[in-house]
């Protein structure tokens, strides 16, 4: 008897970690073919042993599948073939004008597709310019206008200020004992 090749248990490095059992499977099919081709095609013969077959297109659900069909009598029993010719023709007539009421008079305008930089920043005829100062301010060297430092004397429980020009300014009035004032005069 001829012996069979024996697989080799050797994993290359593309097989994952828990594909083992079916790189195992079919270790005997790797040893003939090469392995380029079996990437490409797959391993013949796993599924079926005919190697011409062709896939089936027909799915379980599809050939089970039976269309429904209505009831080969009247519905509306009693009623003659005239009055239900009527009644459709009632209906329909009923539809087309519900429709042409429904209808704008007016055609659709059609959509504009322009984004929201296009319609608002983008006019024609605009020119960028910045505007003029009204006066000279120097935003390094004085305190910005605000409606606290507007306001600043209606504020309760303030220590009392100094500047009023810079009313937020760092004070130690708070903390500095009232005899170890020297700036003020005699309280």
């Amino acid at each position: 008897m001829a012996e069979e090749p024996v697989a080799e248990e050797i994993r290359p490095r593309g097989i994952l970690k828990d594909n083992w059992v079916e790189e195992k499977a079919v270790a005997a099919l790797n040893i003939d073919d090469k392995k380029k081709s079996v990437r490409l095609n797959g391993h013949e013969g796993l599924i079926t042993i005919n190697r011409g077959c062709k896939m089936e297109t027909l799915s379980l659900f599809g050939a089970s599948y039976i269309p429904l069909k209505g009831p080969d009598v009247r519905v509306k029993g009693g009623a003659g073939v005239r009055k239900e010719l009527l009644e459709r023709h009632l209906s329909q007539m009923m539809r087309e004008k519900i429709l042409a009421e429904m209808k704008p008079v007016e055609p659709e305008p059609k959509p504009d597709y322009r984004s929201t930089h296009q319609c608002h920043f983008c006019a024609p005829g605009f020119v960028p310019s910045r505007p003029k100062a009204s006066t000279d301010h120097d935003y390094r060297n004085e305190e910005a206008i605000t409606f606290w430092s507007d306001n600043f004397q209606k504020i309760q429980r303030v220590s009392p200020i100094k500047n009023p020009t810079a009313p937020f300014k760092k004070s130690s009035l708070f903390s500095t004992r009232i005899q170890d004032r020297l700036d003020e005069e005699e309280l």
